[in-house]
């Protein structure tokens, strides 16, 4: 019975003060999880949604307040709003729902995705990436890439638009799209950053 307690009393030490993690704290001396070495009170706050320190207070920018996946500490601007954060996908809200540092920030309600003429057969047809929210469309036609030189425009509801009309020979068309409704969308942004601007009939 003595040599069955003595090795009874042996594992208790161990389980309180022995440092399995070998992080050089042991969890009667404060380590909150001894089974990661980086949480521990030697550590500095990391933006991973643990408390590192171990001194019991998660920081409010790692707590993920509106629960879109993204903490403040990793580019969510606003984390009272879910639908906004760092490379979020814009949608038809009537707000930018990127934040400073992504590629769009700045501009509001711009299409997201590809657009281009992708069908192999089909070459007349315009495409894009639907936009959530948006009901209706508006497509600018050019025959100047800064969309200064015969510019036309047409709206569909459709997330494509055929043109039956091709360019003269050896003349190129150019193409933009934006939402329109329920609210107007940008044209998205230059290639030096700058927000696009039409002035098409």
């Amino acid at each position: 019975d003595s040599r069955h307690g003595a090795r009874e009393i042996y594992f208790s030490r161990v389980g309180c003060c022995g440092d399995a993690d070998a992080d050089g704290y042991a969890a009667c001396a404060g380590d909150c999880d001894d089974r990661n070495p980086d949480r521990n009170p030697g550590q500095a706050e990391l933006c991973d949604g643990l408390d590192t320190d171990c001194d019991g207070v998660l920081p409010v920018d790692e707590q993920d307040l509106d629960a879109d996946g993204v903490m403040a500490c990793d580019d969510d601007c606003d984390d009272t709003d879910a639908l906004i954060y760092g490379g979020a996908p814009e949608i038809n809200d009537g707000r930018d729902n990127q934040c400073p540092g992504s590629a769009d920030y700045g501009v509001t309600d711009e299409l997201s995705g590809v657009a281009g003429f992708p069908g192999v057969v089909d070459k007349d047809t315009y495409s894009w990436t639907p936009q959530a929210g948006a009901t209706l469309y508006e497509v600018a036609r050019s025959d100047a890439p800064d969309f200064s030189v015969g510019c036309t425009t047409t709206t569909t509801d459709q997330s494509q638009w055929v043109d039956g009309e091709n360019p003269s020979a050896f003349a190129v068309f150019y193409y933009l799209v934006r939402p329109i409704a329920p609210h107007v969308g940008s044209w998205g942004l230059t290639g030096w950053g700058a927000e696009r601007t039409l002035t098409c009939p």
